[in-house]
């Protein structure tokens, strides 16, 4: 049997300070807090980014549609008012648009456009709303409202196009 002795110098202080070179709790805790804060705060900017980005992209689709609407009424053979009723000018130009212009992609409602009433005639010196209808060679313009909405229905672009032959 070998006995050891163990000297005393050999032993650790015991009144040095001992330094610890790890983390606490409390640092790893709000190291992890400020590191969720920018998560979530980087996660908030993405999204209002793609919000702002697809209502942007409606608005430019409904004015797209829109101008294609407009030079298909413009091209479309002027109705007189002296023959046919304000609605029946309407559906006719709704129908002519329908079938000339189509929707965007992903807008497959045809009824996303539409013209709004009344169309209004010029007499000479302002538009006046149905009946009052003067088909002269001076006095041969329409006023026409077209307007579009997205399939949502919260965009709703409009323009008035000024019908003449």
């Amino acid at each position: 049997m070998i006995r050891r002795t163990i000297q005393a110098d050999a032993l650790p202080p015991t009144d040095l300070p001992r330094r610890d070179s790890g983390a606490t709790f409390i640092e790893l805790l709000v190291s992890i807090v400020l590191l969720g804060t920018a998560i979530v705060g980087t996660l908030a900017a993405v999204r209002a980014s793609v919000i702002g980005s697809r209502v942007e992209r409606d608005h430019a689709m409904a004015h797209q549609w829109l101008q294609s609407a407009s030079e298909v009424v413009r091209g479309t053979s002027r109705l007189g008012c002296d023959v046919l009723s304000e609605t029946q000018i309407r559906t006719s130009y709704e129908s002519t648009i329908r079938s000339e212009a189509p929707a965007p992609a992903g807008w497959n409602d045809s009824s996303l456009i539409e013209i709004v009433p009344p169309i209004r005639f010029w007499d000479g010196a302002a538009y006046l709303d149905p009946p009052n209808c003067y088909e002269t060679e001076e006095r041969y313009l329409q006023l026409i409202n077209l307007q579009v909405s997205n399939p949502a229905g919260d965009i709703i672009e409009t323009v008035q196009v000024v019908k003449h032959d």
